[in-house]
This record gives C-alpha cells, structure tokens and sequence, in this order.
C-alpha cells in the first residue's frame, strides 16, 4: 500500500514523519476480532445512551409545552383578561426574542453537515470551542424554548419536529465523547504530523486535503451520522410513543438527508458515498436499540398512553374498498405537494421575493425577529373563527378521528384553515414540525371523501335499486380519515412505511395495516409527481432566475422543521 506523501521542512519534521507514517494514520488498519467486538459493544451502549437521553429531553419538553399551554389557556390572568387572537402572539414575541441572541440551529440536511465538521473540529484547536457539547446543549435548548412556547400558545404547527431535533442533538452532545483508539490515535498523530508541517491554519481545505483519502476519517464521520439516525429515530419514537416508526424515519427520511448530503457537499470529507444504514447489522441494531430505550423511558415517566388516540372502527369491506382508498391516496398526494407549494411561496413572501410591492417592501424592511410575531397574529386571527387549528396537544385530533360523523363542509373548511395556518406559521419562523399538522389535513381530507363516498352509494342504490346488492357499505368515518392522515404525511415527507406503521401503531388494529400501505404508498408516488410537475411549470415561467430561487427555497426549506 502506497502512504500520502507528506513533505517535510526541516529534519526534524523528517522524524516526525516517519514516526507517524509507521502507525498508518492516514489509511485503514485490519481490526482484531476483539477490536471489533469492542467497537461493537460500544455502538450499542452510545445509542442505549441516546434513546435514554432523548427520552428524558421529549418528557421536558411536552412537559414545558403543558406548562405554556395552561399558562396561556388555563385559569390564568392571560387567559381571563386577552382576546383570543393576540394569545398565540406571546408564542412569536418569545421566537422573536430567541432569535436576538442568533440564529437557530439548522434543519435535518444541515445537521448532517454540521456532524460531519464536528469530526473535523475535533482535529482544530482554533475551531473546537464553537463546537463544543455545551455550546451544542445551548443552541438545542434555545430552540426547543422557542417550540415550546410556539405550540404552548397555540400556533398552527406540531412537535415533532422538535422532538427529532432534540434527539439528534443529545446524539451529537453524547458522540463528542465517543471515539475508539484508532480515531483517537489517527487525530492525535495526524495533528501532530500537520502542525509540524505549519498547515494546521483553520483553512479547511488545505487541511484536509492531506486527509481525505483516509478511511479511518470517513468511518468516524459514518459512526457520527450512525448516532444522528439513532437520535432522530428516539425523537419521533419518544414523540408519538411509536418505536417501530422511529425506526423507520429514520430509514426513509434520515438515510435520504444522508445520501444528499454525500452528494452535494464538496466541502467536507465526507463518504463518497453513503453506505445504507440497513447495510451493517449493528447500524440496524443501533436504531432499534435507541427507539425502543427512548419509548420506555416515555411510559415508565408518562405513562404508556399513545400521543394518537384513534377509537375502534370496523372496515366494512376492505377488499371492495380498496379502489377508494388508492383513490384517497391520489387526493392525498395532491394535496400534499399542494401545501409543500404554498408553503414555499408564503416563504416568499416572508423573505419580500413575492406578493404586491407594498408587501415586499414590508416583509424587506422589518427585522427578522419581527416576522414570527405576523405569523402568530395569522393563526390567533384564523384561531377566532376555527379554534381547532390552534395547537392544543392531540386532543383536537383526536376529537376529529373519533367522529362519526362529520359534515363535509365542516371538514372541507378546517382543512382550508389549517391549510394556511400552518404555512404561515411555518414560513414566518415560528419553531415546529409539520408531522401533526400533516395528520390533520388528512384526517379532514378522509373525513370529506368518507362522506363523499357514502352519498355517492347512496345515491346509486336509490336512483338504481337493481344495482343496490352490488353496492358495499364502505367503513366508518374514523378508518377513512385514519388513512387520509397517514397518506398525506407520507406523501409529505416521502416516507409511507413511516406513516403506516405510526397510524398502526396508534390503532393496534393490523386489519388496518393494508389499506394504510396501499393508501401511502400511492399518496407518496402521487404527491411527488405533483410536486415534479409544479417545479417544472415554475421553471418554464421563469427559466432564467428559477435555479437561483430554487436553491434558495431549498436551503430556506431546510431551516424549517419538518
């Protein structure tokens, strides 16, 4: 095996360099069985740490949300003395007020980033202390303040998002301390080696083109991104009190922020390519281990009742139904890359890049801190005529999916509403997810087509009374609104097995299972259809500035929570 040449300035440099070269740092080294066993072990025992952690960090969190909520909503002076719609704005002034001390931590895509310096900051004196486990407590505890008393006053936006957000920050914090004796070995020499050299500047290219080529580098940053999957995974575990669909956000949505970030950036040594966290069996054990311990440590401090409380139903005929429910998948998937669209022009808007110039030349001159203030007065304002948008927890959802009956143009209007409350707030700043919210717009969505459907059989048998034993009963409201939520969040966020084993999980109920797949499956295919088509009309409107708005809305879409 040929080593990287490394050239010398003196001969002193020299011996250093030999000494060096002989430890192999800059290229792989075959591991013992008992090395290995021992990587292994302590893989194991990292991501036991992160679940417990993140499920200790999701109970103050929920916990710090119930607080805010009865402080604005309880028998409080705010609650007995403000209107309604200036409640929600205590939640953007508090935003507002975060955002003085600097910008929030970034979304899922740059953390993969930001996890991949932390092993190169390890390596950099001059840079280490700004990456740092307190500082990266600091900067998470800043944003789940803002989340919390986002959704604690009632803005249009779910926390999961958050909750994600808090467990691949417990796993970077808890990373930090985790490297075995070749990582350590390798930072140790290869500092030495280039501080001997002068090239140990703070100028990263330079740096770490003597490094990239070393395997040794790559697998302490796979091991890194390992851990964030395993928080992430914690996170919507601990969230939802689902571990089987952490595990599986983690290997749909996680593992394809992983891939793009491999592909798109060169600045970072980062894998050329990334390997599938379902290549390695450990990486696989990992994320179960850490999902699992994170959903104990939620019912062993709040007890074991599901965040989705979803009533028992009967699915009348599920194989005759299932044509409806493909085509509920279709409606789904259109009206998720619906508000993925209208989610990123209201984001537009916020920024001053659309809307009458009035409006630009508003959202242009006001401070940024200033803008989560707009968007809670939107949800307080909506709030007024449809208090079931507010965030009040899963009580209102459930509510909704326990229904009977539901009228259509009820339905029809609260998805509008919801629609535009949680784009706004979303696109204004406001800290949340849109995993609830996503849920809710399905759940509305189901609950319209339900009726639809039942008015349509209805309508044959009575116009057609020859035809009506060929005419099924389709199944109780709750079971079509169910779908609807999960093929919508699965067309959202592309990921249908994640929203088909979190609607599962929620019901008990594995009757339920195929219609949610078929369901998902098609709203997801369906939904990034829509989404393809819409980009490409928006680049025949505007083909000479649209790839520079384009990267812009993507790197915007990517501070927001999911």
């Amino acid at each position: 095996m040929s080593h990287l040449p490394i050239a010398t300035k003196d001969e002193s440099d020299t011996a250093i360099h030999n000494e060096y070269l002989q430890e192999d740092i800059f290229f792989d080294e075959i591991e013992s069985p008992s090395a290995s066993a021992q990587k292994q072990l302590t893989t194991l025992a990292t991501a036991s740490v992160v679940g417990v952690l993140t499920g200790v960090n999701i109970v103050i969190f929920k916990r710090s949300i119930e607080i805010m909520r009865e402080f604005c909503y309880g028998d409080s002076y705010i609650a007995n003395h403000f209107p309604l719609f200036s409640i929600p704005m205590i939640g953007g002034i508090a935003v507002g007020l975060v955002l003085l001390s600097g910008e929030l931590p970034p979304g899922l895509r740059q953390t993969v980033t930001e996890v991949d310096r932390d092993s190169m900051a390890s390596m950099m004196p001059e840079r280490s202390a700004e990456r740092s486990p307190l500082r990266q407590l600091q900067q998470g505890a800043r944003k789940a303040f803002a989340a919390a008393t986002t959704l604690g006053s009632g803005n249009s936006l779910g926390p999961e998002g958050p909750s994600v957000e808090a467990g691949m920050t417990m796993a970077r914090v808890v990373s930090n301390f985790v490297n075995d004796d070749r990582t350590r070995r390798f930072q140790e020499n290869a500092r030495k080696v280039l501080v001997s050299r002068g090239e140990l500047s703070g100028k990263d290219r330079g740096y770490w083109s003597q490094l990239d080529d070393s395997p040794i580098l790559h697998e302490a940053i796979k091991r890194r991104r390992l851990f964030l999957s395993c928080g992430a995974a914690a996170g919507v575990s601990a969230g939802f009190n689902a571990p089987l669909a952490g595990v599986f956000f983690a290997l749909e949505v996680v593992q394809r922020a992983l891939l793009s970030a491999s592909e798109e950036d060169d600045d970072t040594p980062n894998s050329k390519t990334q390997d599938s966290l379902t290549v390695d069996s450990i990486s696989i054990s990992a994320i179960l281990l850490s999902s699992v311990l994170s959903a104990l440590v939620i019912k062993f401090l709040l007890g074991s009742e599901e965040a989705l409380r979803v009533p028992s139903f009967s699915l009348t005929n599920p194989l005759f139904e299932l044509p409806l429910y493909l085509l509920l998948g279709s409606f789904a998937g259109i009206l998720a890359a619906s508000f993925s669209a209208f989610a990123k022009l209201t984001k537009s808007v916020f920024v001053g890049e659309l809307g009458p110039e009035f409006v630009r030349y508003f959202f242009k001159t006001i401070p940024k801190n200033t803008k989560p203030l707009v968007g809670s007065l939107f949800c307080g304002l909506m709030g007024v005529a449809y208090p079931q948008t507010l965030f009040f927890g899963y009580e209102t959802l459930n509510g909704l999916l326990a229904s009977k009956v539901f009228p259509t143009q009820d339905a029809l209007s609260l998805l509008a509403a919801k629609f535009s409350t949680t784009a706004v707030a979303a696109s204004s700043g406001l800290v949340g997810g849109t995993f609830a919210p996503s849920i809710f717009l399905g759940g509305m969505l189901g609950a319209a087509f339900h009726n639809s459907a039942e008015a349509f059989a209805h309508f044959l048998t009575n116009t057609f009374p020859q035809i009506s034993p060929l005419v099924f009963d389709v199944s109780d409201l709750p079971a079509y609104a169910m779908v609807g939520g999960a093929s919508v969040l699965a067309a959202l966020f592309r990921a249908p097995l994640t929203a088909s084993l979190l609607l599962f999980e929620s019901t008990k109920n594995y009757d339920v299972i195929l219609p949610l797949m078929a369901s998902a499956g098609i709203g997801s295919l369906v939904g990034d259809i829509v989404e393809q088509l819409l980009e490409e009309q928006r680049r025949d409107l505007d083909n000479v500035s649209w790839g520079d708005l384009a990267m812009k809305n993507a790197q915007k879409d990517d501070e927001q929570s999911r």
